[in-house]
Formats: C-alpha cells, structure tokens, sequence
C-alpha cells in the first residue's frame, strides 16, 4: 500500500502554492497541498449533525478533481470555497460574513450569525396528497404506522407523511422503516424522498422542539440521511400553518440527531440557523494544480483534542483510485489509566503511555531524566492493581525507559520490569512477551531494528537480553 492522499490534523506545516518569486520562474502543473475539513453542521457537538467536507482552495480546481475529492470525501456534501482576492487570507477574523454556494439547485447563501450559521433557502409549497395513490409505498416502508396528513412537493419530489399526534418522539426515532423496496415500488420518479414528521410534544420538555422529523431517499442511494436542509423547505411552511408561528424550532430525528430553527421571512424564503462543530483539520495531498501566486497558508487548530488520521488509497500507486480507508493513530489517554499507574509508581514522572490490546499490556515509559539505577531501585506496588483494574483490559504492567548514553559499559538502548499481579505474578525476571511490545515501541522510537535491552532480574546472574526484531 502506498499512501497517496493523506488527511494530517496538524496543520502547522501546510505547503500549499509558491511563493511570488518562485511564480516568475515557468514551472510544470505540480501537485499541490489543500486545507480541507470535516464540519458537522446543524449540532455543536462532534460526530452528531450532518457531516460535511469543505476544501480551502486558491485557485480554481478542474471539474474531475472537484468529483474525485468529493467522491474520496465520501460524505453527502463537500464543498469548494475558493478566495477571491489574492491576498485574502481564509482565517483571517473579520472576513466577508456570507458565502454564497453554486449547488445544482441555485445558489445557497450562508452568512455566520452570533450563535450558528444560518442558510437562505426558498420556500416549496406542499398540497395534499390522495393516500391510495401511494398506499403501497407508506405501508412498505412503515407498516401499519397510523397516518394522519399526506402531503406531496412536485417541486423537490418529496413525499411529507405526518404521522399520528398519539406518537411521540421516542417512537418517531426507533420506528423501523425499510427503504430497500421503495424504489421498485415507486418507478415514475415522481417521488424522490420520504419524509416523516410528527407534531412537537407539549411544553415543559426540554428543550421543547416544535415538529420532529426523518428524511430517507433510496431513490438516489441514501437510505436515511442524518440532516436535511432542503425537506425543511417543505417541512417549515406545512408546520408554521399548522401551528400558527413564523418561528420554529425543529430536530430531525436521524441516528446522528440535528437541531434547526427555521424562521419563515415575509419574501417568500426561510432562514435555517444550526450549529457546527469542525471534527477534522487536514491536508490534501497529490493533488495536481498549476501554481499560483498565493503565499503559504496556515490555519489556526480549533478543537479540543489532535487526532493523526490518514486516508489512504489500498491497491494502488495513484490518488484516487483503489479502496480508500481511513487510519486514525490513538495515544492511550493517561486519565484512563491515572489511577493504576499512580498507585503503582507514585509521582513517577511518566513520558509515554501505550497500549497493547493483542497481549493486554500496559506500556509505561518513564520520563528520560531516569537513569538505570533508579527504575532498578524503584519501589513497584503491585498489590493494589488487581483491585483497581477489574475490567480485564489490563494483564500486565510494563515499566520501562531509555538506554543511557553511550560511554556505558555495556550500552543497551533500553531497560525494563514486568508485573502481572493479575495473574498472580508480582515482578517477572525476564519477559519475552513483553518484549514483543517493548521491541516494537522501542524500535520506532530510536529508529533501530537490531536493540539490547537490560531487564531488572531477581536471580543473580547478569545475562543479556539480546533483541533482534526483523522487520
């Protein structure tokens, strides 16, 4: 496998066009780096909302790079926001407050607002629908769910089925609808998308939403969508008749779960104001673009927490192409573990903490400012851990360190003790399990194939572990 298009969360070094100097000069079309971002939209809390990618671009992109970044993305929207002036800098404060989006449907408007992002979207009338024209449908995907209004959009092709005001949200989010047979039940393409509402419960909930919703097109390959703008076109002007307000605040009832409030204008257009929540910063790589004049771009990191992840094309040496897979590099959180490793060790000063779930070993590296006399001399409580650790993730505890510097006789590139009072073994002499964990963490960390290592022994003999992991 050759990695070729790569999402790095750090953004620190993003390399994107040459400089103007470099410009004068005739170069080949190249390839270039692009910021790009994952946003859930409609929530303010990660991996809930609809999920959404949005590409920072410099200059104009050809159309089968927009599809083949679009289709890699592999998310319902992925957008292209391109500066218009040269010297416009994406994250800058201050910027223009409104963006405005060529889609197949028109132009969609964006404008930030101080608790959301609000889209403009124009309103679609729907009119009633007569119930044995699509009786099959509605049974087929719901049964025999008590229905209690119908309605049909000729302008977007949705079909709106309001169901009973004796259900409530509960039901509406684990009701089981089956989509798989709606296509070939509907063939006319009449009816593009499935919408389910239901009236808001009363007041005293919290937080108290007017109408309920799900949306699922089978028709064009989505089974259920998470989040869907354009059904609230149909969605907002059926419930402000019913329920006499202008302004409404909605969720649609998805796995994922979104928040809406809609607001009906007296041009004949809604607002939709939601959340967002940016749940991935990267880089786009191999991406072939002639350069530009733009100076390097740099963004700030807005989350809480950096995750390394990395997409990566399987079975084949070209961008693009191949079986695209996702590969997200985690760091053992050391809360989880803060109360072993504290009783175990104290304050200890901990460098790293890995773990590994094949042998359920628990890797502790102690701060390198530890010389060999202090891990051999250091004083382990193991009898406490069983009691701590209950779940059985954790069999053993491995404590270990870096090589000293060289002028030692004899040099070993690290040290280690091995505990497993889980198993009734409070410190084992020499571990060669352990050292399929130590070899390769040790291995990446110093860049060697061949190692030696010195683990504490109670007998007395000094024999050496000699360690040679072939790669």
């Amino acid at each position: 496998m050759r990695e070729k298009m790569k999402q790095q969360e750090e953004m620190e070094e993003v390399k994107q066009a040459p400089s103007k100097a470099e410009t004068l000069q005739t170069e080949p079309v190249r390839k270039m780096k692009l910021p790009i971002f994952i946003a859930d939209a409609f929530t303010t809390t990660a991996f809930h909302g609809n999920p959404a990618a949005v590409c920072l671009l410099e200059n104009t992109l050809d159309e089968d790079s927009h599809q083949h970044i679009a289709r890699e993305m592999n998310l319902s929207e992925t957008a292209f926001i391109r500066k218009l002036q040269p010297t416009a800098n994406f994250t800058q404060k201050n910027t223009n407050s409104t963006l405005t989006f060529a889609t197949m449907s028109g132009e969609l408007k964006a404008r930030r607002a101080e608790d959301g992002i609000v889209l403009d979207f124009p309103l679609y009338p729907a009119f009633p629908q007569d119930f044995h024209e699509v009786e099959d449908l509605i049974k087929a995907a719901i049964g025999d769910t008590l229905v209690q209004d119908i309605r049909y959009s000729p302008d977007t092709k949705n079909l709106m089925v309001r169901l009973s005001d004796s259900y409530n949200r509960s039901f509406l989010e684990t009701l089981k609808v089956n989509t798989e047979p709606l296509p070939g039940i509907e063939k006319t393409g009449k009816v593009k998308g499935l919408i389910l509402t239901l009236r808001g419960e009363p007041g005293g909930q919290t937080p108290q939403y007017d109408f309920y919703s799900r949306y699922f097109a089978p028709w064009v390959g989505v089974a259920e969508d998470p989040v869907t703008g354009s059904a609230h076109t149909i969605l907002g002007p059926y419930w402000s008749e019913e329920l006499g307000k202008k302004e409404m605040r909605a969720f649609q009832c998805s796995r994922r779960g979104g928040e809406l409030d809609i607001s009906l204008r007296p041009d004949g257009r809604v607002d939709m104001k939601g959340g967002a929540a940016i749940v991935l910063e990267g880089t786009l790589t191999e991406v072939k673009q002639a350069p530009s004049k733009a100076e390097t771009l740099q963004t700030e990191p807005v989350r809480k927490m950096k995750l390394p992840i990395f997409i990566a094309d399987a079975f084949t040496t070209t961008a693009f192409r191949g079986n695209p897979a996702a590969v997200c590099l985690l760091e053992n959180d050391f809360h989880e573990v803060e109360g072993l490793i504290k009783a175990a060790i104290g304050d200890t000063l901990v460098q790293d903490i890995q773990y590994s779930p094949d042998t359920r070993k628990l890797l502790v590296r102690l701060s390198d400012s530890y010389s060999r006399s202090f891990l051999e001399t250091l004083k382990v409580n193991t009898k406490p851990l069983p009691g701590i650790e209950k779940t059985g993730k954790v069999k053993g505890l491995i404590l270990t360190l870096r090589g000293q510097p060289e002028g030692q006789t004899p040099q070993y590139d690290f040290y280690s003790r091995y505990f497993a009072p889980w198993v009734g073994l409070p410190e084992d002499p020499v571990t060669g399990s352990a050292h399929t964990v130590l070899s390769s963490y040790w291995s990446q960390q110093l860049g060697k194939k061949e190692m030696r290592d010195k683990p504490k022994q109670q007998a007395t003999s000094a024999e050496t572990n000699k360690l040679r992991r072939f790669l």
